[in-house]
C-alpha cells in the first residue's frame, strides 16, 4: 500500500509498504506510469517470515514528471507532464489504486510533521480551497500574495474546473465559468493576461485581485509598484513546488567577470630557432556582484528559494533569458526584522566565454536604458523622457 494520500511530490520519500509475509520470499514490484502497459521499474527484495517491508520510489517517478515556465494566451495556461499517475503491483499486495507523482519537494521537518499526522501537504493545504491559500507559490503561506508589477508571471495552481472569478478593488470582475473535469490538474493563472484585460478592456489599473474559487474567497494578488532604482535585475526561478516565479533585484550592482589562467604552449620559431610562447584564448564566466534591494522578511525568505534553485534565469527585453546561478556568501538577516534588509548576492551565468562581441541589441538613442511596467510591455525611456513601445497607449512623459 501507499503510506501516504493520492498526490505526492518527487522531492519527498514516497513509500510502498508490503504486507507481514507468512513465509521466507522474495517480494516482486513494479511502478506503472499512467497504465499498466508502461511499466517504470522492477525491483525485488528479500523477506522473512513475520516481516514486511517498504520500497521508496521518488527517485523512480522523478524522471516522469517535469516542470517548465509557462506561456500562452489564454487566463488558465496548461503545465503538461507536471503531474502523473502511477500505481504499484506488488507480489503480497493487490494493485494500489492510482496516485499522483507531482514535480517538486517539501522541508523535511514538515513532510515528517504532515507525514506524523497521517496526512501530507496536498490534504492538508492545496485540497483544503476553504482555509488555504492553494497557489504553487512559496511568496507566502497566507492568503495575501504580493507581486510587484514587474515579477507577474503566471501563477500555478490545482485546477479541477472549477468556477474561478477574479475580482478588483472596484468590484470589476473576469469570470471563468466551471468545466467538467474528472481529474486534477496543474495551471498557471495567467496574471499578465488580467491585468491587462482589466486595464484594457475594463478601464481600470488595478493593484490587487481577489481570486474566487466557485463563488468562495480563496486568496489575493496584490501588484505593488516597481522599485524605483537605476539598477535593476529580474531573475526568474523554479521555486520548491516546481512552479516558476519572479523577483526583482533592484540594489547597485558591480560586473566582476571572472577569468580562468592561462593556457600556454610554446610553438618553434625556425628563424630565431628557439620556442616562442602562445596561449589559447582564455576563457571567462560574467559575473554580476549586486544588492537584492532593500526587502521585507517575507521577501528574503522568498530569495532563499531562488538561491536554493536548481533552474534561475535571468530574463531581458524582448522574452531574452540566459540561464544563471545565484549564490551567497553571507545571508544574515536579524531574527526580528525592524525595517526592510538588503543581501548580497553573485550572480554567475552559467555558460563560460571564450569570444567576445560588444552588445548588439541595444537602444538606437544613446542614453536610453530600459524601463516600463512587465505586463504593460517593455520600452525604452528615450533622451527626451518618453517611454517608447510598440502599443501607442503606453506612451507617457517620464515624472522628473
Amino acid at each position: 500500500m501507499i503510506d501516504t494520500k493520492i498526490i505526492h511530490l518527487t522531492g519527498n520519500p514516497i513509500r510502498v509498504k508490503s504486507n507481514v509475509s507468512n513465509i521466507d520470499t522474495i517480494v516482486w514490484y513494479r511502478v506503472y506510469i499512467n497504465d499498466i502497459d508502461n511499466l517504470a521499474y522492477k525491483g525485488s527484495f528479500q523477506l522473512k517470515k513475520g516481516e514486511s517491508a517498504d520500497v521508496e520510489i521518488s527517485d523512480i517517478l522523478r524522471n516522469y514528471v517535469k516542470s517548465r515556465p509557462l506561456s500562452g494566451d489564454d487566463y488558465l495556461i496548461p503545465a503538461p507532464n507536471f503531474m502523473t499517475k502511477f500505481f504499484v503491483d506488488m507480489t503480497t499486495n493487490p494493485f494500489s489504486p492510482f496516485n499522483y507523482a507531482v514535480y517538486g519537494g517539501i522541508p523535511k521537518y514538515l513532510h515528517r510533521r504532515l507525514s506524523e499526522s497521517g496526512t501530507n501537504i496536498f490534504e492538508y493545504k492545496y485540497l483544503n480551497r476553504k482555509s488555504n491559500n492553494y497557489a504553487l507559490t512559496t511568496r507566502t503561506a497566507g492568503k495575501q500574495i504580493v507581486i510587484r508589477e514587474t515579477e507577474v508571471c503566471p501563477l500555478m495552481i490545482m485546477y479541477k474546473g472549477e468556477d474561478l472569478k477574479f475580482v478588483s478593488h472596484s468590484g470589476k470582475l473576469i469570470h471563468i465559468p466551471a468545466t467538467r473535469q474528472e481529474d486534477y490538474s496543474f495551471v498557471g493563472i495567467n496574471l499578465e493576461k488580467i491585468l491587462y484585460d482589466f486595464f484594457i478592456q475594463k478601464n481600470e489599473l488595478t493593484r490587487y485581485i481577489n481570486v474566487l474559487t466557485n463563488d468562495e474567497y480563496s486568496f489575493s494578488v496584490a501588484f505593488p509598484a516597481t522599485v524605483p532604482s537605476e539598477e535593476k535585475y529580474i531573475l526568474e526561478f523554479r521555486n520548491s513546488l516546481g512552479a516558476y516565479e519572479r523577483i526583482e533585484l533592484s540594489g547597485r550592482a558591480s560586473s566582476v567577470p571572472e577569468f580562468e589562467e592561462e593556457n600556454l604552449y610554446n610553438v618553434y620559431d625556425a628563424t630565431a630557432n628557439d620556442f616562442v610562447g602562445h596561449r589559447k584564448r582564455t576563457l571567462s564566466t560574467a559575473t554580476v556582484k549586486c544588492e537584492c534591494g532593500y526587502k521585507t522578511r517575507e521577501e528574503l525568505d522568498f530569495l532563499r528559494d531562488l538561491i536554493s534553485s536548481d533552474d534561475i534565469r535571468i530574463l531581458g527585453p524582448d522574452n531574452a533569458w540566459a540561464k544563471v546561478h545565484v549564490t551567497v556568501d553571507e545571508y544574515e538577516v536579524p531574527v526580528k526584522m525592524t525595517e526592510p534588509e538588503s543581501i548580497p548576492l553573485i550572480i554567475r551565468f552559467s555558460e563560460k566565454e571564450e569570444y567576445y562581441l560588444p552588445n548588439i541589441f541595444v537602444p538606437d538613442s544613446a542614453g536610453d536604458t530600459e524601463a516600463g511596467t512587465g505586463w504593460l510591455g517593455k520600452g525604452f525611456w528615450n533622451a527626451n523622457g518618453f517611454l517608447l513601445s510598440n502599443s501607442p497607449w503606453i506612451s507617457q512623459p517620464k515624472n522628473n
